[in-house]
C-alpha cells in the first residue's frame, strides 16, 4: 500500500512539470511566432490565428495555477497547436517549423497513455505527412513567406524553433531523471524502515526474536564467544488482567529501556518471547554476567518501587557461550535455569484470586 501510495505522488508530480514544461513552451513559441507573423505579414489571418493560439496557451496557464488538476484542458491546448497550428506552420515556413514536429511527438509520448499515446501518434503521423504533402502541392504559400520574410528570417525562425525545441526536450529529461533519482531516494529510505520494522520488536524499544535468532547463528561460528543471558518478568500477566495491556506493555518496554542501557556499548537486547528477554553479551566472563545481572535487577526493583503497586518478580538464567557453540543448545539450557529459578520464587495465586474477583 506505501508503494502504491508513494508511485502516485511522484507520478502526479511528474505530470505537473511536464504540463507546465509544454504550455510555457507553446505559450513562448506563439508569442515570438505572433510578433514575427505581424512583423512579416501584418494583421493577416495568420497574424491573429497565432495571436488566438497564444491567448488560448495564456488562458490555460492561468486556470492550470488555480485549478491544480487540469489536464483536460490543457490535453485540449496543447494538442490542438500541435495538430493544427504546428502543421499550418510547415506548410508555410517548411523547414523552419520541422522542429515543432519533434515537440509535437515528444508532447504525445510524454503526456498521454496508453493506447491513447499510440493512437495518437499514428494519427499525428498521418497529419505531419498531409502537412509535408500540402506543402509540395501548394508551394505558393512556403513562396510567399519566402518573398515577405527574406531569407534571414526564416533561418531565425528555424534557429527558435530549434532552440526551443532543445530546450522542452532536455527539460523533460533532467525532469525525468531528477524524479527517478528522487523515487530512488525515497525507496531507500522506505527500504530502511521496512528493514528496521522486521528487526525491531512493536512494543518495546529492543530487537525481536528473529533478529536476535539470525545474529547469534550468523556469528556462532566466527566470534570469539559471548553470554546469553534470558530474563523473564514474572507474573507480568497478572499486571495485564488487572490493570489493562497497555500498562503492561509500559512495564515491558521500561525494563527494556533499564536493560539496553545497562549492557549499552556491550551487547543487544531482544524481546524474546512474550515477557521474556534475551540479552547477548560481548563478553565470556562470569564476574561480567552476574554484575550486569546484579545491576539489572537492582535498576528494574527500583522502577518498580517507584512506579507499580505490584510486585513484579524477576527470574533470570544465564549461560557463558564459547565459540562455535549451537543456539538452539544454548537457549535450552537458558529455558531450564530460568524455570528454576522461577520456581523458587514466591508463587502467587493470582489466577484464582482474580477469578474469585471478578464472579
Amino acid at each position: 500500500m506505501e508503494e502504491v501510495i508513494i508511485e502516485g505522488v511522484y507520478e502526479e508530480k511528474i505530470v505537473k512539470r511536464h504540463y507546465m514544461i509544454f504550455n510555457v513552451s507553446t505559450l513562448v513559441a506563439n508569442l515570438l511566432g505572433t510578433i514575427a507573423n505581424f512583423i512579416i505579414f501584418g494583421a493577416s489571418v495568420t497574424s491573429f490565428a497565432c495571436a488566438g493560439f497564444s491567448l488560448l496557451v495564456l488562458f490555460n496557464l492561468l486556470i492550470s495555477s488555480k485549478y491544480r488538476n487540469n489536464r483536460i484542458l490543457s490535453n485540449i491546448v496543447i494538442f490542438s497547436v500541435v495538430t493544427l497550428e504546428v502543421p499550418l506552420l510547415y506548410i508555410g515556413y517548411t523547414l523552419s517549423a520541422l522542429p515543432y514536429f519533434v515537440l509535437g511527438y515528444v508532447a504525445t509520448i510524454v503526456l498521454l497513455e496508453g493506447r491513447t499515446r499510440y493512437a495518437y501518434t499514428v494519427f499525428l503521423s498521418i497529419v505531419y505527412v498531409i502537412s509535408i504533402a500540402m506543402s509540395f502541392i501548394f508551394p505558393q504559400y512556403s513562396d510567399y513567406v519566402k518573398e515577405n520574410s527574406g531569407e534571414f528570417a526564416l533561418i531565425a525562425s528555424g534557429l527558435a524553433s530549434m532552440g526551443i525545441t532543445s530546450i522542452v526536450v532536455l527539460l523533460v529529461i533532467s525532469t525525468m531523471i531528477h524524479d527517478v533519482k528522487l523515487r530512488n531516494n525515497e525507496y531507500v529510505e522506505m527500504e530502511k524502515k521496512i528493514l528496521k520494522l522486521s528487526h525491531y520488536d512493536t512494543v518495546t524499544p529492543c530487537y525481536n526474536r528473529q533478529f536476535v535468532l539470525d545474529y547469534l547463528k550468523i556469528n556462532s561460528s566466527n566470534r570469539n564467544g559471548c553470554i546469553l543471558m534470558l530474563f523473564d518478568l514474572i507474573d507480568l500477566a497478572y499486571i495485564n488482567m488487572k490493570y489493562g495491556y497497555i500498562y503492561g506493555d509500559e512495564v515491558l518496554s521500561s525494563f527494556a529501556s533499564i536493560a539496553q542501557d545497562t549492557v549499552k556499548g556491550r551487547g543487544l537486547v531482544s524481546r524474546y518471547d512474550g515477557q521474556k528477554f534475551l540479552i547477548v553479551v560481548n563478553a565470556t566472563a562470569q564476574e561480567e554476567a552476574e554484575r550486569i545481572v546484579k545491576e539489572l535487577t537492582l535498576k528494574f526493583e527500583n522502577f518498580i518501587k517507584g512506579n507499580v503497586s505490584e510486585k513484579i518478580y524477576l527470574s533470570y538464567g544465564y549461560t557463558i557461550c564459547k565459540n562455535s557453540f549451537s543456539v538452539d543448545d544454548e537457549i535450552r539450557i537458558l529455558y531450564a535455569k530460568d524455570r528454576h529459578f522461577a520456581e523458587s520464587l514466591p508463587q502467587r495465586k493470582w489466577m484464582d484470586a482474580f477469578i474469585k474477583a471478578n464472579k
